[in-house]
């Protein structure tokens, strides 16, 4: 039997911060061209940002919707211009990450790290106690719903393959996650998630939806994936943790062990949204990447990550000294994982720290699943790390609504101390899977608050009727004051990984004996959501059950007039708006603005005067647009027309905007000082005498 080392030694000692001086860029940026780079905005980055970074030269990896930030390539001066821009927080290297590696499967007794009955010469119970988890976390009939188990690493042996081939180790086949909205090997993207055949995960190095190219490329995922997770009481070779988990397999590790950084927050983010609990990340390397962290903790998945194989030498590093990212981050969904071995003693190359590295579990000798449909042992604390992912997933199939906070504190409280961890690692412990299921689920983080209580004070006046039938009506508040009644989406409660954006507004009106009908002028501010509408209902009664009258759909920012019929008694109605797509995970927090609301007594009679005719809504056109140098010291001239009088605005770099000059003109022009060989990105804007503006019309390129 083989018995190979996995190390994680950092191969290329990059210096994490990209900006510390135009000679490390320089350096960075070995002789020109372009350098990759993490953007990281201060709030969504949408057309103009990713517009900017095209316009300065460069290309555009991937645009992130779990955090606010882009990965490209781009020239140094470029990513050194972006950072005066304050729509930007930071601009960091993209860096290289590197790997750090009672059932009747007839290979079960040689996991001693589950079980350790002294079968490979070690100390009988220096195991994290499976068995006695296994009883009470098994056969559960979760099935289709265990919890999903992210695996972000390499490949892994499973299908499809390179090629199209159909490669998938028998131990693994059984507890694949399988993305039901996709249908394999059509070449569309069925669900619309933006991932072609994403079936059991997605190739993030490759862009591509085959996950396994080769055993030497693709041994490691497939030796975590297996200890996680490999079929359990099938008769065949090994079993994982956790018999009922769902592997997710994200593969950005390529050829050498490495792969990027940008590529790995691209599969967290793709595990985030797709219903993932528990992430595995056995690799590390580098130094402090802030965007990686915050990728991390906006996933809200536990995150078990391995602590390192120590450095060159081979002899494991104390990280409170040399912090080894990501499992040294600072963050509350994060555990660091050292190794140990079968007598309970820390394993020579793991890395330890006091503060930085959790507790350990077994990493010595650790028999998996392997390429070809074999199994094969490894050393490293990547082999550590699955072992913590996998009683996180025990724990949340008894406990599916838990944070990632509370299954941390499980698995921490309930250690098996160990001399050789005690002041070297912050539980002093080895990991115990049968105490962590054990464990009381603590106490999670305070609900959101809750919705708000009816509002039956939102009229501007009361209407009334000549019968006096309608009492409390909403009347046109924007025609009297300019304003809408804008009403923002909150997020909802529940599980953190499932929470959404959400909205249930009740005004309410007193009616009497008689038949009503309900005037509504509304429309929906676009946050993001395309997909959804917002319904208006009625009931008697604040608990319903409610009756849809009509919906207000996004898309545009013009008022949708609607009306209703409401036969109904006397006494009153309370009428609502919510949203119709409370998808999980999904929070673009939209607005709805009402600008017309009442109700009349079925005949007219009641109704208020109509609001007086809309004024001039047309916004001004530009066009024409150019630039030009107007002297050698760099000044150059913006100018542009547009078909009505209107101001002049112009926006440079993102960042600095010249001061609107308000003469109301239709031939622009606008001055700016430059330097002589620099590149300027710019919009325009203009904005009539109505106050319509035209938007940032760009964007256009000046080169001096």
């Amino acid at each position: 039997m083989r018995n190979k080392s996995v190390s994680f030694r950092l191969i290329l000692g990059v210096s994490v911060l990209l900006w510390c001086g135009a000679i490390g860029l320089a350096q960075a940026q070995a002789g020109g061209g372009r350098i990759p780079v993490l953007i990281k905005f201060k709030d969504k980055p949408g057309a103009a940002e990713q517009a900017l970074v095209e316009a300065s030269g460069g290309r555009i990896r991937h645009v992130y919707g779990l955090i606010p930030a882009i990965a490209a390539e781009m020239p140094m001066a470029a990513a050194e211009a972006l950072m005066a821009s304050p729509r930007v927080e930071l601009v960091e290297r993209d860096q290289l990450l590197h790997l750090v590696a009672t059932p009747d499967d007839p290979r079960f007794p040689e996991l001693w790290g589950l079980d350790n009955t002294g079968q490979t010469g070690g100390i009988t119970g220096a195991d994290i106690s499976a068995v006695e988890a296994w009883d009470i976390t098994t056969n559960s009939g979760l099935g289709a719903a265990g919890p999903i188990i992210a695996i972000v690493d390499s490949g892994a042996e499973v299908a499809p393959g390179y090629s199209g081939t159909a490669v998938t180790h028998p131990d693994l086949q059984p507890n694949l996650w399988i993305n039901g909205g996709e249908v394999a090997g059509n070449g569309v993207d069925d669900d619309n998630n933006g991932f072609i055949d994403d079936i059991h995960g997605f190739n993030f190095y490759d862009n591509a939806s085959w996950l396994y190219y080769s055993a030497n490329e693709d041994f490691h995922g497939t030796h975590v994936a297996g200890t996680i997770g490999a079929a359990g009481n099938n008769s065949l070779g090994v079993t994982g943790i956790n018999w009922e988990a769902r592997l997710m397999i994200l593969k950005f590790i390529g050829p050498g062990g490495s792969g990027s950084t940008s590529d790995a927050i691209a599969a967290i983010e793709y595990a985030a949204a797709n219903g993932a609990s528990v992430i595995n990340a056995s690799w590390g390397g580098g130094g402090f990447t802030q965007t990686l962290k915050d990728a991390i903790e906006a996933s809200e998945c536990v995150f078990a990550a391995a602590a390192g194989n120590g450095g060159m030498d081979g002899i494991g590093d104390d990280t409170d000294l040399a912090p080894h990212y990501p499992s040294a981050y600072a963050s509350s969904n994060i555990i660091a994982v050292a190794a140990t071995d079968h007598l309970d003693d820390l394993a020579g190359f793991s890395n330890f720290g006091a503060t930085s590295v959790d507790l350990g579990a077994p990493g010595v000798n650790i028999l998996s699943t392997y390429p070809g449909g074999t199994y094969d042992s490894l050393n490293g604390t990547s082999m550590a790390t699955p072992h913590v992912a996998g009683v996180a997933g025990l724990i949340y199939g008894m406990h599916p609504d838990a944070g990632p906070e509370q299954v941390r504190h499980m698995i921490l409280s309930s250690v098996d101390p160990v001399s050789s961890l005690n002041g070297r690692s912050v539980t002093g412990g080895r990991l115990n899977a049968y105490g962590a299921v054990l464990e009381e689920l603590p106490p999670g983080p305070p609900p959101p608050p809750p919705p708000p209580p009816p509002t039956p004070d939102l009229a501007a006046a009361d209407v009334s009727s000549s019968s006096s039938r309608v009492d409390g009506a909403y009347t046109d508040t924007h025609a009297q004051d300019g304003v809408y009644q804008s009403i923002v989406e909150r997020e909802s409660g529940g599980p953190r990984r499932n929470r959404h954006d959400f909205l249930a507004h009740i005004w309410s009106v007193n009616l009497t004996n008689g038949n009503f009908r309900l005037h509504v002028d509304a429309h929906r501010s676009d946050g993001g959501d395309a997909d959804s509408e917002f319904i208006f209902d009625w009931s008697s009664s604040t608990s319903g059950p409610w009756t849809e009258m009509f919906r207000v759909s996004s898309g545009s920012d013009t008022d949708t007039y609607q009306t209703y019929d409401l036969s109904t008694n006397s006494g009153v109605v309370y009428v609502r708006a919510r949203d119709d797509d409370q998808t999980s995970g999904e929070k673009f927090f939209d607005t709805l603005k009402v600008d017309h609301m009442y109700v009349d007594g079925g005949d007219g009679s009641g109704e208020p005067p109509p609001p007086p005719p809309p004024g001039d809504t047309t916004p001004p056109v530009i066009s024409n647009v150019a630039s030009a140098a107007i002297h050698k010291n760099g000044n150059f001239e913006i100018t542009w027309t547009t078909d009505e009088s209107a101001t002049s605005d112009v926006l440079i770099n993102l960042s600095l905007f010249l001061d609107p000059d308000p003469e109301m003109v239709t031939s622009h022009r606008r001055v700016f000082k430059g330097a002589r060989g620099a590149s300027y990105v710019y919009f325009v804007e203009s904005v009539d005498a109505a106050g319509n503006t035209s938007g940032a019309v760009g964007p256009f390129v000046h080169q001096n």
